[in-house]
């Protein structure tokens, strides 16, 4: 699947909104994998449809949706390697995967944890790390885990209050014999002027010089200090020794367990893809597609993002119709007419289906192809001249070698050079893609001097609605509000196109906007005459 159709189709757009809950899921999700297998593609849809099948249920027994965002969010990142010992932090995500991977089991109804494979996992690694906090959030190498943490912490402690205890009263006497208070500080600052022999030779002190005024004063080690010192080095030693005997353990615990956790990662990534479609099923009207061997057939398709944009400029949206009746649909329009928003509605519904998900339609019917491109100016482009003819060459050569069996898009195709040499191109590709009968090919023109073939579907849009345009167009008012008058009686529907043009919106528009009468009709005379010499000799487009 090539990007310039995704690209193109702006199918991202509403990908986004399809976006799972946990970390897991978003990595896959954000790979926008496309399936060419009708099967996995039959078992997805199912997958959302029992999902949401199972939320009045859930809204019955008490199950809330929130508890479920709620785990799907916190099942945090966790390493999927067997090691022969996991870093403490690592054992931590462990237990917050496993604590919150059960906590959402116990949110979602039966039916549903048994259709996804959501069974209860490493019990007894769940078991053994819950002693290390009463909850998700927390894990430490508790002293239940060995029998001889507790007594060499306790030790740790003892002897962390006799190094206080002997620290103080160093300090204190310090204070007494000097007047000099450390307030529990390692050391301090001192005054050379302080410094006198009593001071300089007392046993207690250790002096160094800081500057040439001022010197570091700290106590000085006992024997008793660093008796205290070396005792609490071997207990920390002992306790090390003893927290590796517990995280060997457990580590060889999570080994055994990965399998299970593994397996468990991907039904919760099945759940949440599946469940995040679910959740948006009603609220966008979507549909489940019909895969089937026919050529792709669309009843009521919103394509979203176009809508949304409507909504926000305060315009009509209207749902696209159009069946294909051959492997090949050349679909005329005038521009601003609404053909290239209906190709893109196309490849909108035929990516979302192949990316396994349900549709914003009445009803779509397609089949499963194996490869979907786009030819055409894309988003940001400025193709003009032989620069743009150029690249449009290049992309149609690289489509043409590489797509035996697919859905091909073609926008506006070779508007870049002039009207006749395109006419004759355009006409060769579409005669050509009428052979290859593995490629369902689409193309939108303005180009009414396009050869008609046997075996294509000619169509266009509608188009303005003049009448009902100029019956309410306010001359007296501002361009902008003109045009807005005009684009909202612009009617984006299908229909067959039988070869015969009437007058062009172009200078229908133009007539509505003031444009002077005398040269409108010289425009329309021209257009008559050339119209007179194309009926009398078709090949000159040739």
């Amino acid at each position: 699947m090539h990007d310039d159709a995704r690209v193109f189709s702006q199918i991202d757009d509403f990908l986004d909104k399809l976006a799972p809950l946990s970390l897991w899921a978003k990595d896959v999700h954000g790979r926008r994998r496309v399936f060419t297998d009708r099967v996995e593609l039959e078992t997805r849809y199912d997958d959302i449809e029992a999902v949401h099948a199972s939320f009045s249920a859930a809204d019955a027994s008490g199950i809330r949706q929130d508890r479920i965002s709620y785990h799907l969010k916190r099942l945090p990142r966790i390493p999927l390697s067997v090691k022969d010992s996991y870093e403490v932090i690592e054992l931590f995500q462990v237990k917050k995967y496993l604590t919150n991977y059960h906590s959402l089991r116990r949110e979602i109804p039966a039916e549903t944890t048994a259709r996804f494979g959501l069974v209860s996992i490493a019990q007894n690694l769940t078991a053994e790390l819950e002693k290390g906090g009463s909850d998700a959030e927390t894990f430490f190498l508790a002293d239940t885990y060995h029998e001889g943490l507790a007594s060499v912490r306790a030790s740790i402690q003892e002897n962390e209050q006799a190094i206080r205890e002997e620290r103080k009263t160093s300090e204190e006497g310090i204070k007494k014999d000097f007047g000099i208070d450390l307030g529990g500080r390692d050391f301090v600052i001192v005054d050379a002027a302080l410094v006198n022999d009593g001071l300089a030779r007392n046993a207690a002190i250790s002096l160094e010089p800081y500057d040439n005024g001022h010197f570091v004063l700290r106590p000085a080690s006992s024997a008793e200090h660093i008796r205290l010192l070396r005792e609490r080095e071997e207990l920390l030693t002992k306790e090390s020794a003893l927290e590796a005997e517990v995280i060997s353990r457990l580590s060889a615990l999570v080994a055994a367990a990965m399998p299970e956790i593994r397996a468990s990662i991907d039904t919760v990534i099945r759940y949440d893809r599946a469940r995040t479609c679910a959740l948006l099923k009603d609220r966008y009207k979507l549909v489940r597609p019909r895969l089937s061997d026919s050529l792709p057939a669309l009843t009521r398709g919103i394509f979203v993002p176009c809508k949304e944009e409507c909504e926000k400029l305060d315009l009509a949206y209207t749902p696209l119709n159009l069946e294909l009746e051959h492997n090949t649909l050349v679909l005329f329009g005038s521009n601003m007419g609404g053909k290239t928003v209906a190709l893109k509605t196309l490849l909108f519904f035929q990516l979302l289906a192949q990316s396994g998900f349900l549709v914003p339609a009445q009803k779509f019917e397609t089949r499963v192809f194996e490869d979907i491109r786009y030819i055409g100016e894309l988003h940001g482009e400025r193709l003009s001249g032989l620069s743009g003819f150029g690249f449009e060459i290049w992309r149609f050569n690289e489509v043409w070698k590489a797509v035996q069996n697919g859905l091909v898009a073609f926008d506006e195709f070779a508007r870049t050079t002039g009207s006749h040499e395109a006419e004759a191109l355009l006409s060769s590709i579409i005669e050509a893609y009428t052979r290859r009968s593995g490629v369902c090919a689409l193309f939108t023109t303005h180009f009414r001097g396009v050869i008609r073939r046997e075996g294509v579907q000619y169509s266009r849009m509608m188009g303005l609605d003049r009448e009902a345009a100029g019956a309410c167009l306010d001359q007296e008012a501002e361009l902008q509000e003109r045009l807005m008058g005009i684009n909202r009686h612009m009617r984006y529907e299908v229909c067959p196109d039988e070869g015969e043009e009437g007058e062009s919106d172009a200078l229908a528009i133009a007539d509505m906007l003031g444009a002077d009468s005398a040269i409108l009709e010289e425009a329309r005379k021209i257009l008559r005459d050339n119209d007179t010499d194309t009926e009398s000799n078709p090949c000159a487009l040739l």
